[in-house]
């Protein structure tokens, strides 16, 4: 996957897990955000199985 592909799948990550958040809690009203630490390895794993699933293997 590479460096950037690293830090792009932790970044959609961690604004995954924001939008989770507020869906579950409704703690923020300014929409998405980026997440707390625990939401940002919540997402990151989520983001990364979904990449895995739809991903062609070679």
């Amino acid at each position: 996957m590479g460096c950037f592909g690293t830090v792009g799948l932790g970044v959609a990550g961690s604004f995954l897990g924001g939008a989770i958040s507020h869906l579950l809690f409704g703690i923020s009203n300014q929409g998405i955000q980026p997440a707390g630490f625990i939401g940002a390895v919540i997402g990151g794993v989520f983001v990364l199985l979904l990449l895995r699933h739809f991903a062609k293997k070679t």
